[in-house]
């Protein structure tokens, strides 16, 4: 665990991971993935290990809220396979899983495709699962399945998650100078 934001007894933001490209965070019940990078085994793997932490401590009414930038790439046929059977090795302890795929046009209409043919594909998970484009209506749909608490504190929680990625970007991007600026 890196951190905790407490809020109420219900409602925390704690960062369970921070790295390139991901951050896996647990607000309340709600394993929150947010992916700028593209779809990795190294990252896949924080990801399950992030949802098994929350999922084992929320059990049964834990949730899983999955973030996908518009920069990320869709995964490999494998990992999108590994993706719907990790969703159903916790079938016991989840309420439901929502996916969010921000931005618009062309693209993030691919990427909101590739996440509804997962399901099709590969078996659709034992547990109620969505595709939207905002984390606002991710959390009301959640809401039906799950208790979030308020709304925005919710909503505010998650992009508090986003900026310890934004910072963590900032920071690799100031190292990479700093060698660049070495180098010469």
């Amino acid at each position: 665990m890196i951190g905790t934001v407490p809020v109420d007894s219900h409602e925390h933001l704690r960062i369970l991971t921070c790295t390139d490209g991901i951050i896996v965070a647990e607000v309340g019940p709600v394993c929150v993935v947010i992916w700028r990078g593209d779809v990795t085994e190294e990252r896949f793997e924080l990801q399950s290990t992030g949802l098994a932490e929350v999922a084992a401590r929320h059990s049964p009414n834990a949730a899983l809220l999955c973030i996908v930038e518009p920069t990320v790439k869709p995964p490999s046929r494998r990992l999108r396979k590994a993706s719907i059977d990790m969703l159903n090795s916790h079938v016991t302890e989840l309420r439901c899983v929502a996916g969010v795929c921000e931005g618009e046009g062309i693209l993030t209409s691919i990427g909101r495709v590739v996440m509804t043919g997962m399901a099709v594909v590969f078996g659709r998970p034992k547990i109620p699962l969505t595709i939207l484009g905002s984390v606002e209506e991710a959390a009301l749909w959640m809401q039906k399945h799950i208790s979030l608490g308020p709304l925005a504190i919710f909503a505010f929680l998650v992009e508090v998650a986003r900026t310890n990625l934004d910072v963590q970007d900032l920071r690799a991007s100031v190292s990479r100078q700093k060698v660049a600026i070495q180098g010469k």
